[in-house]
């Protein structure tokens, strides 16, 4: 995973979501959007740690950009990214 990709997918999770996410509220509604929409949860913590709102030095999990990924229509992160699927 490179950051521009991880930069990128955000981008256009904002432009789905319809805003980038500042304040709990903001991370809370995120959620239950992605939720909604994909049938999968991404926690607000975990939302937090990729908008920078928290704190996190790690990368997000294969899951999570599976699921950013799906949410923004894409069947996965390696389809978003243009990379053969496997």
């Amino acid at each position: 995973m490179t950051d521009s990709n991880l930069k990128k997918l955000l981008k256009n999770v904002e432009e789905k979501y319809g805003e980038k996410p500042f304040t709990p509220k903001d991370f809370f509604c995120l959620s239950l959007d992605i939720e909604a929409k994909t049938g999968k949860k991404v926690s607000v913590s975990t939302i937090k740690r990729l908008w920078e709102y928290v704190q996190y030095d790690n990368e997000p999990s294969k899951r999570t950009l599976n699921i950013l990924s799906k949410f923004v229509g894409y069947d996965n992160y390696l389809h978003f990214t243009g990379e053969t699927s496997q």
